[in-house]
């Protein structure tokens, strides 16, 4: 028992931070699906739980705007603020989410062949205590998860499906 207990808590040092990727194909041209993944007023389409997005701040190119997201996953409410750190229309995003003792990082790549449009995206999840970096490294798998379920969503909303 102690064994595994001290494998547990060494995650954390060797783990400090959980990175996944993801990667989906959408049967569309690549500024049509720029512009539905960027419309903050059907992300709720897509993304599971959230309830509202709100601006916080918005800035004329999109860069560095901040939005207040409230989303509920099995009866809990979490509330995060996210930042828009990159923005090269309709070829890339990135975006920071701050929430409790969370941070995460995501990186969305758009191109596009022959009328279909491939989201290849890079994500870093970093807890802010060391007991959440260990567990993180346990619930990596369920962050990709969570995060190709949302895609597969984006997917049906883009395609009409």
């Amino acid at each position: 028992m102690l064994l595994l207990v001290l494998v547990f808590l060494s995650l954390g040092f060797f783990f400090p931070k959980v990175t996944y990727d993801s990667e989906i194909v959408i049967n569309g041209p690549k500024i049509e699906v720029w512009n539905k993944f960027n419309n903050i007023d059907d992300a709720s389409k897509w993304i599971k739980g959230i309830k509202s997005i709100e601006p916080i701040r918005l800035t004329p190119d999109t860069l560095g705007s901040m939005f207040k997201m409230v989303i509920e996953d099995n009866g809990r409410v979490i509330e995060l603020e996210e930042l828009v750190t990159g923005f090269d229309p309709p070829n890339m995003v990135s975006l920071n989410f701050e929430m409790d003792m969370m941070r995460k990082d995501d990186v969305f790549y758009f191109s596009e062949t022959n009328g279909k449009t491939t989201i290849k995206s890079s994500h870093v999840c970093e807890s802010e205590t060391y007991i959440g970096k260990c567990m993180f490294v346990i619930m990596k798998i369920v962050f990709k998860n969570s995060e190709q379920q949302n895609m597969q969503q984006f997917k049906k909303y883009a395609e009409g499906n």
